[in-house]
């Protein structure tokens, strides 16, 4: 079984996971018929 490492990083570090976030959102994109254009729309913004 793979592990998971979890790791805090200060709010200014935030766009270090980005990118992760983005293909991780595009991924579900493609998975869900459903849900499809909620991943869409979805942003990095908070």
């Amino acid at each position: 079984m793979k592990s998971i490492n979890y790791r805090e990083i200060a709010t200014e570090k935030i766009d270090l996971i980005k990118p992760l976030w983005e293909q991780l959102n595009c991924h579900h994109a493609k998975l869900s018929a459903d849900f499809s254009g909620a991943f869409q729309a979805g942003t990095f913004k908070f």
